[in-house]
């Protein structure tokens, strides 16, 4: 429908939203479900960027080293545990 109440050119069309039509969620326990899950998701999204990108950057900074012709850019620890000489 319109606004002004009249039938629009699509009322009646099998697969068209009519607003018109909408109802409230019959069991609002499924929405707040799905809710909770697409938040779900999206925080495991944010968790993974926040534990990936200090990886990433030090990864890129190492490559970046590297190209520049360094021999120093990657420290490693002895085989023994003993911690790397600075």
């Amino acid at each position: 429908m319109t606004l002004d109440g009249r039938a629009g050119p699509w009322h009646g069309v099998p697969g068209h939203l009519c607003l018109d039509k909408m109802s409230d969620d019959p069991n609002p326990r499924t929405s707040n479900l799905l809710a909770g899950i697409a938040f779900a998701v999206l925080l495991g999204v944010l968790v993974g960027g926040v534990w990936l990108f200090p990886r990433i950057y030090a990864y890129m900074s190492a490559q970046d080293c590297i190209a520049a012709g360094r021999t120093d850019c990657v420290r490693y620890a002895p085989a023994d545990g003993a911690p790397a000489a600075k």
